[in-house]
């Protein structure tokens, strides 16, 4: 009996030795990730470009000017900030662009990886990512992700920061301002127009998931004053964008694909006017 209760504890105490939690991994030491940052921001430096751990750092004159500036000391210290940063790359989408760009999701498993562990070059790559990504969405919002000169040589727009601003002093306020979303917000300085965009842009995206438009049947060329069995469909589908009133349930000689045109050649027109 005696023997069956020693069992029995020994048991026990073998599964709470199970459950209970192993010692806590110590963070890198915050030097030694500076060092490392100094060696990756110097083979950036020198090669204009690097990879690192898979991802491409191309800021390669001001990231590594910033840490310099700072003595190669890690930014991104606090999972707060580091968060808030991760929950604005994922606003791209709803400002037409892509959150692949900025590493959102292999800066999650890399971030995982770094907490799991105490490699100051896993941390060091990981601090010079997350910088690299916040260059990459200011730089997109303020100016764009496509040259436009690229594709209109008479564009009259410039891609320059304005005199006394400058990209390093730019960097540093941001990561210094009590709020990422805030500061950008404060720099971007969007006209009334860009909400009204990316409102439409939801609107549409919106569209494309429920299936988007379907096309219309082949036929004939619609004038105005025709009657065709098309003709549903073609009410479908402008309802679908917002061109045509909810409850304007006829498209013929008083509203034909004509004037439905017009109509929604003043509608484009009035949505810029907003």
């Amino acid at each position: 009996m005696a023997t069956k209760h020693c069992i029995k504890a020994l048991r026990l105490a073998v599964t709470l030795l199970a459950l209970a939690p192993g010692p806590a991994r110590a963070a890198p030491d915050p030097r030694a990730v500076a060092a490392e940052i100094a060696v990756q921001a110097g083979q950036l430096r020198e090669s204009g470009g690097l990879y690192v751990q898979g991802l491409a750092l191309a800021s390669g004159d001001l990231l590594p000017a910033f840490y310099a500036a700072r003595d190669h000391a890690p930014v991104w210290t606090r999972g707060a900030r580091v968060d808030e940063l991760l929950a604005l790359l994922a606003t791209a989408e709803s400002h037409g662009l892509d959150s692949t760009d900025y590493y959102l999701e292999p800066l999650k498993l890399l971030r995982a990886r770094v907490a799991a562990g105490s490699d100051p070059a896993l941390a060091a790559s990981l601090d010079l990512l997350l910088t690299e990504s916040l260059i990459r969405f200011g730089y997109h919002q303020r100016f764009g992700k496509v040259n436009p000169a690229r594709m209109e040589p008479t564009w009259n727009f410039t891609r320059q920061f304005r005199p006394g601003q400058d990209p390093l002093k730019t960097l540093t306020a941001a990561v210094a301002a009590p709020s990422l979303s805030a500061f950008l917000g404060q720099w971007l300085e969007r006209a009334p127009l860009y909400r009204t965009l990316q409102d439409r842009l939801a609107d549409y995206r919106a569209i494309a998931a429920a299936g988007g438009w379907q096309p219309l049947p082949p036929g004939p060329v619609l004038r105005e004053g025709d009657e065709d069995p098309r003709l549903p469909a073609l009410r479908g589908r402008l309802a679908a964008s917002g061109d045509l009133p909810a409850g304007s349930w006829r498209v013929s000689a008083a509203s034909s694909p004509a004037t439905t045109s017009r109509r929604m050649a003043w509608s484009a027109g009035a949505r810029w006017r907003l």
